[in-house]
């Protein structure tokens, strides 16, 4: 016979998670460089699409008081963007190569042709629909408070967490290029 007062919540609890994500491309940063038209970022944006996001967890809740849990876990995050055809101009890397500049949401890239001849700087080849892959280790951290009487259990949630980049992707290929 338990009090209704007190919640039967147990010392710790695993719980297996996976989500569909709602993501933006949104740029907060004005991305101009020597020699741009300076609307890159609103080339960028428009140009970009949020394919499905999903993650997967393992989350853990360890009991701290009566009604209160600290929870904690390890997960992981992909988020796919789709990016349409576009121009690329050859400028000179940091690597002092000759190289297709390749600038989306997630960062610049650096493209070199698999064959034909190198570019020079100045030249412009075009990219085929391409797609942007960044891969996330999540690390969540929340305090859970419940509310409730056993039969019927609510909480509240307060948190945050990190995600660490583990890689990315970009997957596109280059025509009119030497």
């Amino acid at each position: 016979n338990k009090r209704s007062s007190t919640l039967d919540l147990p010392r710790i609890s695993l719980t297996p998670m996976a989500s569909i994500n709602l993501m933006s491309n949104k740029i907060k940063n004005d991305l101009s460089h020597p020699g741009s038209q300076g609307n890159e970022k609103e080339d960028i944006e428009s140009t970009e699409s949020e394919e499905l996001s999903f993650s997967f967890s393992l989350l853990a809740d360890i009991r701290i008081a009566p009604r209160m849990t600290l929870q904690t876990g390890i997960g992981y995050m992909e988020k796919t963007t789709a990016i349409e055809p576009k121009e690329v101009g050859a400028v000179r890397a940091s690597d002092g190569k000759i190289k297709y500049q390749f600038d989306c949401s997630a960062g610049r890239y650096y493209l070199t042709p698999k064959y034909g001849t190198w570019p020079a700087v100045g030249d412009s080849a075009y990219t085929i629909a391409s797609a942007n892959e960044l891969h996330y280790l999540t690390i969540p951290l929340a305090v859970k408070y419940y509310f409730g009487n056993n039969k019927l259990n609510f909480f509240a949630i307060a948190g945050g967490d990190a995600n660490i980049l583990m890689g990315q992707d970009l997957t596109t290929g280059l025509y009119g290029a030497s």
